[in-house]
């Protein structure tokens, strides 16, 4: 009797730690492309579609994102990190970030580069309590 008592407080401990997940945490969906639309694989829930994208000129990378919500959206959020690749390992070396209503987006952001590295673009694309992650191609330069 006593391990039928403590099977199912586990199973209510389980439901409860579920629901406060949905409630309260920010759902995420890695997108191994740069760009996410909901009509072409349904996915999310809040986000419609996002996208992010560079191309560099110059000796500068100049940078671009979007998010947009599904319709009743009322807050969104953008951030795109602009990387290099270091032994191995994708590195931060700029940050841009903006909120918007049901949409948001940014354009032009521009970082020095040098020559003999490679590059991508990183994006975190929320709207409400759930995050879209999408990344460039990665560019040589």
């Amino acid at each position: 009797f006593m391990r039928k008592g403590k099977g199912l407080l586990l199973s209510v401990l389980i439901v409860c730690l579920l629901s406060t997940k949905i409630s309260y945490c920010n759902e995420i969906y890695e997108i191994d492309s740069n760009s996410y639309n909901n009509a072409i694989s349904p996915l999310a829930k809040y986000v419609d579609s996002a996208y992010c994208d560079f191309y560099i000129s110059g000796g500068y990378a100049y940078c671009e994102g979007s998010v947009d919500g599904v319709s009743g959206v009322t807050s969104t959020k953008l951030v795109l990190k602009f990387q290099v690749l270091n032994s191995g390992e994708w590195k931060t070396i700029c940050t841009w970030s903006k909120t918007g209503g049901n949409s948001c987006s940014m354009r032009d952001k521009k970082q020095v580069v040098t020559k003999g590295h490679s590059y991508r673009l990183y994006c975190e694309a929320t709207a409400k309590t759930e995050t879209v992650i999408v990344k460039s191609v990665t560019r040589n330069y």
